[in-house]
């Protein structure tokens, strides 16, 4: 009789532990600040990966592994492709430099176009939108920034610090 009552013991105890509740396993990073987190994850697999952040020179945070600079062919490539240096190197009459640097970040007689680590408040961002300086007097050049990378590279490049 012993045996048969450790039998139907273990019978029931095995039944009752599957609790997987019909639920394949998808194994996966499961927290959500990490950069390699996965959604559909339900068995955290200890892969997490995390991007440290440090303090620039300028204050700014800066998280991502690699970001645009202003010489190496990323900001001032994307100011050459758009003719910005047609108008803006520094004999206008806005006096902004975009040729150089040192000429960006100095701004021009509308003053500096970089509000540092902010691009949302940038003149470089805003005077595009509609409304915006350069979207003003018929000029031609509203919204310049619209569905383009050249708009995320500016306002990274910016967030970043503006790297030369």
């Amino acid at each position: 009789m012993k045996i048969q009552y450790y039998i139907i013991l273990s019978m029931i105890l095995i039944l009752s532990s599957c609790s997987d509740e019909g639920k394949i396993p998808d194994y996966g990073c499961m927290d959500e600040v990490s950069s390699n987190y996965n959604p559909d994850a339900n068995i955290d697999d200890g892969s997490c990966e995390y991007i440290d952040c440090n303090l620039d020179l300028t204050g700014c945070e800066v998280c991502s592994p690699t970001y645009p600079t202003y010489v190496y062919n990323d900001i001032e490539n994307m100011f050459i492709v758009n003719n910005c240096f047609l108008c803006h190197n520094g004999s206008s009459n806005t006096g902004l430099d975009l040729s150089t640097y040192q000429g960006l970040m100095n701004g021009g007689s509308n003053g500096f176009i970089i509000t540092e680590c902010n691009p949302d408040e940038s003149l470089l961002i805003t005077a595009f939108d509609i409304g915006g300086a350069m979207c003003n007097n018929n000029f031609s050049f509203c919204g310049l920034w619209d569905n383009s990378e050249n708009l995320e590279m500016i306002q990274t490049w910016i967030s970043e610090g503006t790297p030369e």
